[in-house]
Parts: C-alpha cells; structure tokens; sequence
C-alpha cells in the first residue's frame, strides 16, 4: 500500500533537481524513485492511505490536504513541514503544474515557493499550490462561502486576487475583506473568478487593495460586516457587484 509520504533532505535535494531539469526538459518526469525509495522519503504518522489528488479548484486542493492531515493525527506537526508539503506535490504532479502544450515542458516558472513551501514566511506561503489554499480554507472553516474569492479559483493556475488578497495576514484572515472579495470577484455561475479582476484599472483587485489599505488607517476592518464594508467602497467597484 503507498502511503502519504514527506521528502527527506536528499529526496528535497533531488526535486529540486527535478524543477530544474523540467523547466527545458519535454520529457521530464517526477521519478518514482524520488516518491518511494526510502532514502528520499518517509511516511508521515498515521500511515494515511496515498490517493491522487481530484477537482480543479483551490477548495478541492484545501480540502484534499485537510482530510490528509486530519488522517495523520499530526496536523500542527505537519502543517510547518516542507517535506510534507513538496512530497504531496510531487506526488501529484501532473495535476498541479500541467505541461505547456506548445513546449511539452512543465510551466515551472524560477518562483519555486509554488512546489516548495516557506510555510513559515506568511508574505510567501499562500504561493504553494497545496500549502496556500489549505491555510485559506482553515481561516475561513466557520463561513466557507465567503472565501470562495480564493478558494473558488483554478487549481493550476493563480490569479492576481490572490496574490491581493492572501499575501496580507489582516487580508487573508478578515471575514469582511473575504466576503467583499468573494462578492465581487467570483462567479458562482461559472464557478471562478470573473473576468477582468486583474491588472490595474478601475474596481481591480489591485485597486481593491489599495482603497482597503487607505480604510484601514482610518477604521477598524475587524470590527465591520462584510455588508457594511462592502457598502464603502467607491462607485468603481459598481461594474462587478452583479
């Protein structure tokens, strides 16, 4: 039986090396024996059962990692583990960072805090494609509809909002900011986020952060609704609270 498993020091060594070669490399596989072979990895506690990671949004990746880590028993233990985290994404793979269809080779990019977590680093953390929708998920436990701005996204992809949204600790954690994001950003018709979020222009989510940070020199966001902060944003925002 495979079993959910955590890099050791040489098996982060070796996919490191494998980021490496598959940023130019069409035939670059995760080697098997860098999931299996004992001296790359070991199992975590609990002996939780290895099954492929399945959906395309954020949420079903949070959710994915939650009943893992709730399986082991050792949740706090593992939750500032990088070994843990990169071994689960090497194990699936192909379903996190799909080849470029052009180049036959994995979109990697030179940003490898997406594979590798810096679960300690909280401004670089919601960057890994396990790590940063799993800490989403746990803030927002008691009210999950409100934080679908973040959590409703591709899984394999990553959207400018989240980068606003996830890359400040009052940001990430506020009810109210998560309830405004999720508002006027996600679409629960298509089930992602709507068109023309990013980039710079009037009502962004770049836009958005900006106007939250002038409100919070001035108001306690903690202390207001979802509703209410919503209700004080500028007209700009308008063209996306349909």
């Amino acid at each position: 039986m495979r079993v959910v498993s955590r890099f050791t020091t040489e098996g982060l060594t070796g996919f490191r090396q494998f980021l490496q070669d598959a940023r130019s490399n069409p035939g670059a596989a995760v080697p098997s024996s860098l999931i299996r072979d004992d001296s790359n990895s070991t199992p975590i506690a609990g002996s939780v059962r290895f099954a492929q990671l399945s959906g395309t949004q954020r949420m079903h990746a949070a959710q994915y990692v939650d009943d893992v880590l709730e399986r082991s028993g050792a949740r706090s233990e593992l939750e500032g583990d990088d070994g843990f985290w990169a071994w689960l994404v090497a194990a699936n793979f192909d379903q996190l960072c799909p080849k470029d269809p052009k180049t036959r080779c994995y979109r990697v990019g030179s940003d490898w805090s997406y594979w590798i977590p810096e679960p300690r680093n909280y401004r670089r953390r919601h960057r890994h494609r396990l790590s940063g929708p799993y800490f989403a998920y746990r803030a927002h436990l008691s009210d999950l509809p409100s934080a679908m701005g973040v959590l409703g996204s591709r899984l394999n992809g990553y959207h400018d909002l989240i980068e606003r949204v996830l890359s400040t600790e009052e940001f990430a954690t506020s009810r109210a900011i998560n309830f405004v994001v999720t508002t006027l950003y996600y679409s629960q018709r298509t089930n992602d986020i709507k068109a023309g979020v990013g980039g710079t222009g009037r009502g962004s989510s770049r836009r958005l952060a900006d106007v939250l940070s002038q409100f919070a020199l001035t108001y306690d966001l903690g202390a207001l609704s979802g509703p209410q902060l919503l209700g004080m944003l500028p007209s700009e925002f308008d063209r996306f609270r349909t």
